[in-house]
């Protein structure tokens, strides 16, 4: 499969909404707070207001499936005045959202350089619609020197044994945020290779109370080795308190 043939995103993009309809993943569909009329008419004021990107990439969240997807492609070829409502996309906590408003990101190629940082947790996303299209995203945005937070985020997901250890080992050397790896490290703590589980926990654990934000509640951890490491990461961050 060639990730950089735009076909290929379609192909994720329509799998990935796919299984969010069969699967009901994602919040619920509220009523369309426009209509593909109107978002047209919106993208005509936008090229002289940027903020009205904002309200097309409400419709990508709040609006029925046929209006979400044609505002997501609006977004797609916004250029740079669109960028920070598509990175709000990326935050957004349900499914679609970040599914569409990745492949949106992708589509700006690199233009979208400045949102590698929001893109990469993604990358450790469990719903594997929004982990696949996010890495098709960063190989359009950066496909010839990638940032190197990025390269090791990639080996992290998709290197062999050693190819994967490495990269977690890297990260203990790494002097930038590690925020955006986060979640992708809390997923190598049920890694098949016991080795990349312990470096996996040890950078965790060497960056302290600073991962909290991304470790869930043991309680809601389905998988026993991670559940484990995420009660004894939190224990040894926050002083023995479990927090929220």
């Amino acid at each position: 499969m060639n990730w950089l043939d735009p076909r290929t995103a379609r192909l994720v993009l329509g799998c990935g909404l796919l299984a969010l309809v069969m699967g009901g993943c994602g919040r619920p569909v509220k009523p369309a707070p426009v209509s593909f009329g109107n978002l047209d008419s919106l993208v005509r004021v936008a090229k002289t207001d940027g903020k009205v990107w904002s309200r097309v990439a409400a419709a990508v969240t709040l609006g029925d499936s046929a209006v979400a997807i044609h505002a997501s492609e609006l977004l797609a070829h916004a250029g740079p005045a669109a960028l920070p409502a598509v990175r709000h996309l990326l935050g957004q906590p349900d499914a679609r959202s970040q599914l569409l408003g990745a492949y949106a990101l992708g589509s700006l190629g690199r233009v979208g350089e400045p949102a590698v940082p929001d893109l990469i947790p993604l990358m450790g996303s469990a719903d594997s619609s929004v982990a696949n299209m996010a890495d098709w995203s960063v190989t359009r945005i950066a496909p010839q020197n990638p940032p190197r937070l990025l390269t090791l985020a990639r080996d992290i997901r998709y290197g062999d044994d050693v190819g994967r250890l490495e990269a977690v080992l890297a990260l203990k050397r790494f002097d930038g945020d590690l925020d955006p790896v986060c979640p992708l490290l809390v997923s190598r703590l049920a890694d098949p290779s016991p080795a990349v589980r312990s470096a996996a926990f040890a950078v965790l654990d060497r960056a302290g109370a600073t991962v909290l934000p991304c470790l869930r509640h043991p309680r809601n951890e389905t998988n026993p080795m991670v559940r484990s490491a995420t009660l004894l990461l939190r224990i040894r961050s926050d002083g023995g308190g479990l927090g929220n």
